[in-house]
């Protein structure tokens, strides 16, 4: 920074903030006291907010790419056990189908399915 005029810019700095706050603007902070620190362009304070929301977009998508795998990875642990519950399932290589056991079933049970005469 410039070390131009410091002192004097330094009381004008706390006159302007004693008189703001005496304004009622209680929210106002004053800078640091005695800083060489330079104020940053509009061009390089909006670069910096940039750069800060890319890295905080950057992290989400992070996050989410690894919620997808975690997620492709559980339908994928669903399907295996789909098809290992249906290899079960009668009606696979050879055995009767549930239907057919209960229609077997019907058949040999004539008079509790249908009205007696």
């Amino acid at each position: 920074g410039k070390p131009v005029l410091r002192k004097s810019y330094s009381i004008l700095q706390d006159d302007f903030f004693q008189a703001m706050r005496n304004a009622g603007y209680d929210d106002l902070e004053r800078g640091e006291r005695g800083s060489s620190e330079e104020h940053l362009t509009v061009t390089q304070f909006k670069a910096e907010r940039e750069k800060e929301r890319l890295a905080q977009l950057q992290k989400a998508a992070v996050l989410a790419q690894a919620e997808a795998e975690q997620k492709n990875k559980e339908a994928e642990a669903a399907k295996k056990k789909a098809a290992q519950a249906k290899a079960k399932l009668p009606g696979e290589k050879g055995q009767a189908s549930l239907g057919e056991n209960c229609q077997g079933v019907a058949r040999s049970l004539p008079g509790l399915l249908r009205p007696q005469e």
